[in-house]
């Protein structure tokens, strides 16, 4: 998901700043055409314009994109073809739970860089024109309240990394920052104010961010990454008061060991309907009673395998076998 966060974000901020240069030039192209020695002027002129297309993507996002995420309309869709693909009768309780109808993670590298776009978008134009400003206001809000309601209710977290997003949201974050810094310093450049006070008095700002970025990422990042000493000895303090054990002796041998050679037993998934009525005539009892016993005896076999096997498999010396008919 970082992965595909980071490739998306460039992505979306080349996105933004070649339809700003490109835009900008497309509105004035006859202007540039008859006076190629104003080109600077005339995009200084036509840039804020511009601004009018973002507006009109903060809304339509907020309009209709977070009403779609909200009513999931593409995964109701997936579930109904599958439901009528399938038989209901025979259905296990494995495959309702997976393939469409599998409770859905949520994407952090998809949805990471749709919410940094508008803040860059936001970023780009809070100066230049300022009335984009309450558009993204009221698009983050709606948006805060609608991934809260997913977060808690629809999407499942398939893994924890420990806040480890956070450390490419807030860089991509003041990349977005630097990007709109810049472009405010060449629209200031561009509109010939480089002979009054706000253009100097800007310019050191690009700077300013990066050594502010550089700051956190040495004084913050480090430590947030690690376990202080004084954390690790408060914990092994309490385990060792709540216990009176020692720490190191409650330590599993197993603990950095591969997580499928020292899971538990494996239990096969129940079907969803345990009563099955077959007519004795037909001689379906008996199929499914030797069907069954010969299930029982091949996991059987498979576990005696597995069990004897420890530097192949893992240890199991412990664990019971469990098998379900």
């Amino acid at each position: 998901q970082n992965s595909i966060m980071t490739r998306y974000f460039y992505y979306l901020l080349a996105n933004v700043y070649v339809a700003v240069g490109l835009g900008s030039i497309a509105t004035s192209l006859n202007e540039i055409v008859s006076s190629p020695t104003s080109i600077l002027t005339i995009l200084g002129s036509s840039l804020p314009s511009f601004s009018i297309y973002f507006t009109n993507f903060v809304v339509i996002k907020t309009c209709t994109g977070i009403p779609l995420e909200m009513l999931r309309v593409f995964p109701l869709l997936d579930i109904a073809r599958v439901s009528m693909c399938i038989n209901k009768k025979t259905v296990t309780r494995r495959e309702m739970r997976t393939g469409a109808f599998a409770d859905p993670p949520i994407l952090y590298g998809w949805i990471y860089p749709n919410l940094l776009m508008i803040l860059m978008i936001m970023i780009t134009y809070s100066c230049i024109a300022p009335l984009v400003i309450p558009f993204c206001l009221l698009f983050f809000s709606i948006t805060y309240i609608m991934y809260k309601y997913q977060l808690l209710y629809v999407y499942i977290n398939e893994y924890q990394s420990g806040g480890f997003m956070w450390y490419a949201v807030f860089n991509r974050s003041m990349v977005a920052l630097l990007c709109g810094v810049c472009v405010l310093l060449c629209y200031l450049l561009i509109r010939e104010t480089f002979f009054t006070g706000p253009f100097y008095l800007l310019f050191p700002l690009p700077f300013m961010i990066l050594v502010f970025w550089y700051r956190c990422d040495k004084q913050f990042k480090g430590p947030a990454m690690l376990l202080s000493l004084e954390e690790a000895v408060k914990i092994d303090r309490d385990i060792h008061e709540s216990t009176s054990q020692n720490p190191h002796d409650l330590f599993s041998a197993s603990l950095f060991r591969q997580p499928s050679l020292v899971e538990g037993p494996l239990k096969p998934a129940m079907y969803r309907k345990q009563n099955h009525s077959v007519s004795p005539s037909d001689g379906g009892s008996t199929n499914n009673s030797n069907r069954n016993s010969a299930v029982s005896n091949n996991i059987s076999e498979f576990y005696s395998v597995f069990s004897s096997s420890p530097a192949l498999f893992g240890s199991r010396e412990n664990s019971p076998v469990d098998i379900e008919s």
